[in-house]
C-alpha cells in the first residue's frame, strides 16, 4: 500500500457551536492559527480551507506563508454554499438568478484558489440546495437549475476537480444530493471527467449505506475522488472521532481501499465539541492508522475467495487471527 496522505478540516480549531450552545464551546481562532495547530498534530501534511471564509483573495498570500512554514499543503477548497442567509432556498438551485449567479461565481473563485494552492480540487457541498416540506418544490426546474450550474462550473476548469459531497439533512430537511446513488446519477448527467465525488463515511453511514460498497460503487465509475473520515450512530452527522462506533465498517473500507490503490487524501473531517481538537484528530488518526493495518495483515486472497462465497465464517475465522 503506498504511504497515506494525512489531511483535516480546520473546522475544529473554530468556533464550535450548536442550537443549544451558540456562544460556542470554546475559543475559535483565525485561519493562520489553525493552520499551526493542525501541524502540531503527527503525520498530518495536508489541511482543507473553506472559501472565503478561511482563505480568499485578500489572504491568500498570508495563507502560503503560514503553510509553508507549517509544513502543510492545502489538500483542498470547499466553497462555503451553506453559511449566509441569502442562500436560505439555495445557492446552486436557487430560482433568484442573481442569487444563482454569485453562487456560480463563487464556485469559479474557489477553484481559482485551488489552482493557485496547488490543491487542484474543490469540495463541493450544496447543503442549502434541497427542500422542507413535500409541494414546497418544482422538482424539474429545480434539478434542471442544479445540473445547469454544476455543468457550468465543471467547464470553467478542467484541470480542477470537483467533489461532490452528499449528506441526506442538514441544513436542509431533504438535502438534493443526499445519496452515493443520487451522486452517481447526477455525474452520470454531467459526463465530466472533473466530477467525481467526496464520500463522507458518516454521511454514507446516516442514510443507511455500507461504505465500503459505496466506495466500490464510486471507484466503478472511477469517481471516488476525495475521503473524509468521521463516525457516528447512523441518526446524524454527529462527526464522531473514526472508529468509536462502527469498526468493522472502518476495517472493510480501508481494506477495499487497499485494494483498489486509493491514492487520494485520507481526511479527517470531524467537529469535537467537549475533546480537544488536536487529540481528537490525532486519536482519529491512529485509529485509523490501526486499522488500516490490520486490514493489510489479512490473507488477502484468502479473503478475496471468501467474499466471492459469501463465505462470513471463514471470512470472520481470519478476522479472529488479527484483532482478538
Amino acid at each position: 500500500m503506498s504511504e497515506i496522505r494525512w489531511s483535516t478540516n480546520l473546522i475544529p480549531f473554530g468556533l464550535p457551536i450548536d442550537r443549544f450552545i451558540s456562544s460556542g464551546y470554546r475559543k475559535g481562532y483565525p485561519v493562520e492559527k489553525r493552520i499551526e495547530l493542525a501541524s502540531k498534530i503527527p503525520g498530518l501534511t495536508g489541511v482543507e480551507l473553506h472559501y472565503p471564509t478561511m482563505v480568499n483573495e485578500d489572504n491568500i498570500e498570508r495563507v502560503k506563508v503560514t503553510l509553508s512554514s507549517c509544513g502543510l499543503v492545502c489538500s483542498i477548497v470547499t466553497p462555503s454554499l451553506s453559511t449566509e442567509t441569502k442562500w436560505m432556498y439555495g445557492a446552486l438551485s436557487n430560482p433568484d438568478k442573481g442569487l444563482n449567479r454569485q453562487a456560480i461565481q463563487l464556485v469559479k473563485h474557489a477553484m481559482d484558489m485551488a489552482r493557485e494552492l496547488g490543491a487542484n480540487a474543490i469540495n463541493l457541498w450544496p447543503g442549502l440546495d434541497g427542500y422542507d416540506y413535500p409541494l414546497q418544490t418544482h422538482y424539474l426546474e429545480f434539478w434542471n437549475r442544479l445540473t445547469e450550474s454544476l455543468l457550468e462550473c465543471a467547464d470553467y476548469d478542467a484541470k480542477v476537480k470537483i467533489c461532490l459531497e452528499y449528506k441526506s439533512k442538514e441544513p436542509r430537511a431533504r438535502v438534493a444530493l443526499s445519496t452515493v446513488g443520487k451522486v452517481l446519477t447526477v455525474i452520470h448527467w454531467l459526463s465530466k471527467e472533473n466530477v467525481g465525488c467526496t464520500l463522507d463515511v458518516g454521511h454514507a453511514l446516516m442514510v443507511g449505506e455500507n461504505p465500503a460498497e459505496s466506495a466500490m460503487l464510486l471507484h466503478r465509475e472511477k469517481k471516488l475522488f476525495h475521503l473524509h473520515l468521521n463516525d457516528n450512530y447512523g441518526d446524524w452527522d454527529w462527526d464522531l472521532i473514526v472508529g468509536s462506533i462502527h469498526q468493522t465498517e472502518f476495517l472493510e473500507l480501508f481494506f477495499w481501499l487497499e485494494e483498489i490503490a486509493y491514492e487520494g487524501w485520507y481526511s479527517l473531517d470531524q467537529y469535537p465539541r467537549r475533546e480537544d481538537p488536536q487529540q481528537a484528530i490525532a486519536l482519529s488518526r491512529k485509529n485509523v492508522q490501526n486499522l488500516v493495518d490490520i486490514a493489510s495483515k489479512l490473507e488477502r486472497q484468502m479473503l478475496l475467495e471468501a467474499l466471492k462465497r459469501q463465505d462470513y465464517v471463514s471470512v470472520f475465522n481470519q478476522l479472529r487471527t488479527v484483532m482478538f
